[in-house]
């Protein structure tokens, strides 16, 4: 396998290099909005992209040689996820741990998705996205949204190929679990499943991003 050239942009941008980092933002500007947009608020969204591509210039952390860019990208994403959501808890006096596997966006960030899809359908997803552990959710969407293979998904988690499939699988039950709770029966259950597995919607909520605008934080006075 021929080596990533993002990992060359990633390496001047280490050296120095601002316009190859300029060019690895604009390549990842969507991936990672879609990446954030279901699993915080909408006036966080900026400062996690900013601070992912920050953790990656920074990182010291590697893949092997045969893995790619993005399988980085999105570790770092997550992790930039996890200590957000885990300061937000503790803000609120909270001093457990914060379990991927145990909570999900739903519970972190009350409400409906900022995405608001055009048909019913597209929004049962999201908000069944939503409803069920950040790791399963995480998992479905690099697999749906980002088209990353199982063996991908796994050298991000680092995890085995197997393990990532089984992953997968225990992922869809939760979801579909989540959807026959939000559905009105099963024949809205039935079609909403089919055109979620079928992948048809995925441009949809891709346009649906570009649409979405990010709320400036205002400054505190000096």
């Amino acid at each position: 396998m021929d080596r990533d050239p993002d990992l060359d942009l990633l390496e001047a941008w280490r050296g120095g290099d601002e316009r190859a980092g300029n060019r690895l933002l604009r390549q990842y500007l969507q991936p990672l909005r879609r990446f954030f947009v279901n699993k915080v608020a909408l006036d966080d969204l900026e400062d996690l992209i900013q601070q992912t591509m920050l953790g990656c210039v920074r990182g010291t952390e590697r893949f092997r040689g045969d893995a790619k860019f993005k399988t980085y990208l999105f570790t770092i994403a997550r992790k930039a996820l996890a200590y957000h959501h885990r300061t937000h808890r503790n803000k609120d006096g909270r001093t457990d741990a914060l379990d991927l596997d145990a909570v999900s966006a739903r519970e972190l960030v009350p409400g409906p998705s900022s995405i608001v899809a055009k048909t019913r359908r597209h929004q049962l997803m999201l908000e069944a996205l939503r409803a069920i552990p950040l790791d399963d959710q995480i998992i479905l969407e690099l697999y749906y949204w980002e088209e990353m293979s199982a063996s991908e998904i796994g050298q991000s988690y680092d995890m085995g190929e197997p393990a990532i499939r089984g992953r997968l699988k225990r992922a869809k039950k939760a979801f579909e679990h989540a959807l026959a709770e939000l559905t009105s029966g099963e024949d809205e259950f039935s079609s909403t499943l089919s055109a979620f597995e079928a992948g048809s919607w995925v441009e949809e909520i891709r346009e649906r991003l570009h649409e979405l605008r990010p709320v400036r934080k205002k400054r505190r006075p000096s």
